[in-house]
């Protein structure tokens, strides 16, 4: 398994501060290895606080669930087939905003944004992997 690099993770940072710039957004940014660790956490000036928890937890959720949150929360729904198991774990979500880094087919680390509303967070870690992905010339 190919750990993600401080200066990797350093860069989707970067590019989630310049996508919610453009947005107005104030949001917390938390990358983590594929082995669910903390690599790089960034809060803008301006952000709530809650968010600074909810950034860790949704990249949290998507690394060890290897699935973005907001897919995770369609699936726990009552009568679903993993019904509440953001009960599980400790510390997860499936609010949307949280999405696993895939290089290769091989899982890589995760990303997770709060601080605009699901969709926005959904959006600013989609399109910073798909950055990240595309400057490395590597595949999903």
């Amino acid at each position: 398994m190919t750990l993600i690099k401080l200066s990797e993770a350093r860069q989707l940072v970067d590019f989630s501060l310049a996508l919610s710039k453009r947005n107005n957004l104030n949001i917390c940014i938390a990358i983590y290895d594929p082995h669910a660790n903390l690599m790089a956490f960034e809060r803008m000036d301006g952000s709530m606080l809650g968010s600074i928890d909810l950034a860790m937890r949704k990249a949290k959720t998507a690394c060890l669930f290897r699935i973005a949150t907001h897919v995770l929360g369609k699936l726990s729904q009552p009568n679903m087939p993993v019904w509440s198991i953001e009960l599980s774990n400790g510390n997860l979500t499936t609010i949307a905003g949280g999405i696993p880094i895939r290089c290769n087919d091989e899982l890589y680390g995760s990303i997770g944004i709060s601080g605009g509303t699901a969709e926005e967070d959904y959006e600013i870690a989609k399109q910073s992997v798909d950055l990240f992905l595309n400057s490395k010339g590597l595949q999903k």
